[in-house]
């Protein structure tokens, strides 16, 4: 590719629901002279085993041209449009395609929540959609990846033995019937043989120190219900963020929106992490 294909960017951000102030300054900055060149690190985005260090390099020479990251959107949504043909080739259909991609616009809504501004930041991550590693399944998302040998022994499975970790995207429904359909659904991408891999999560979501704070019947609890805690890890705070949407912001001036936000902010007061755990699917 030798130049950005601006109509086919535009229908693919009206087909995303990218916010309009977004795909604005993304088509503009796909427009622009500089951009052209960056194009060629897309064949490498859409290969596994070369798309995590051809982001690297990508998020280098796009981060002094364009600070706000929507230069870097626009080589990872021209990269989603060729992708879309391999996950066809792949038998991936159209839907899932849609929604794996459906992570730019979730990504782009979150970051201007948290801060007011249009900004692409999740570039670290979304190399694993373009290159078909990771794809949604209704409410979750699955990755396929060799086992990490840190997660081997509480798992008691062999590190590098095929495996999926599961990922819950912000706006996912945790009721017992979408999660069980997700689940059901990994068989048509991932089995192998007749067998699926090891299917684990590593999240804040399954924290003990979380779980006491929920009541029976709410949809994290609903989550936890189908994993057996492997570890945990009590000093781990990431969850912070995801529950208060809040970076830096003190703990004393957290929001108390919901029972589970007044919850961990008690927690977070008395000097307690929320936490996080390694669950291994029960189903």
């Amino acid at each position: 590719m030798e130049a950005f294909d601006i109509p086919a960017l535009h229908a693919l951000c009206i087909e995303l629901s990218i916010p309009g102030p977004a795909a604005e300054a993304c088509l503009a900055q796909a427009a622009s002279a500089q951009a052209a060149p960056l194009l060629r690190h897309i064949p490498a985005l859409l290969d596994a085993s070369r798309a995590e260090a051809a982001m690297r390099e990508l998020q280098a020479k796009c981060a002094p041209l364009s600070p706000n990251g929507l230069l870097e959107l626009a080589v990872l949504l021209s990269a989603a449009l060729e992708a879309r043909k391999h996950y066809a080739a792949r038998g991936v259909p159209d839907d899932v395609y849609l929604a794996t991609m459906g992570c730019f616009s979730r990504f782009l809504n979150e970051t201007h929540r948290w801060t007011g501004r249009w900004q692409f930041d999740r570039g670290f991550w979304v190399w694993r959609q373009l290159c078909g590693r990771l794809l949604r399944l209704g409410t979750l998302e699955f990755e396929a990846l060799p086992l990490p040998a840190e997660l081997a022994g509480p798992l008691g499975a062999a590190a590098g033995a095929p495996a999926l970790s599961v990922h819950i995207p912000g706006d996912a429904m945790c009721m017992p019937e979408t999660l069980h359909a997700s689940y059901a659904r990994r068989a048509d991408f991932f089995a192998r043989d007749g067998a699926l891999p090891l299917t684990y999560c590593r999240t804040w979501l399954l924290s003990p120190r979380v779980k006491e704070l929920l009541p029976p019947g709410s949809g994290i609890r609903n989550f936890m219900e189908d994993y057996t805690l492997a570890d945990w890890d009590p000093d781990d705070n990431s969850g912070r963020l995801w529950l208060f949407g809040a970076p830096g912001i003190p703990d004393a001036a957290l929001p108390e929106r919901t029972s589970l936000q007044r919850g961990a902010k008690e927690l977070l007061l008395q000097g307690k992490p929320l936490g996080s755990g390694l669950g291994l699917l029960k189903l």
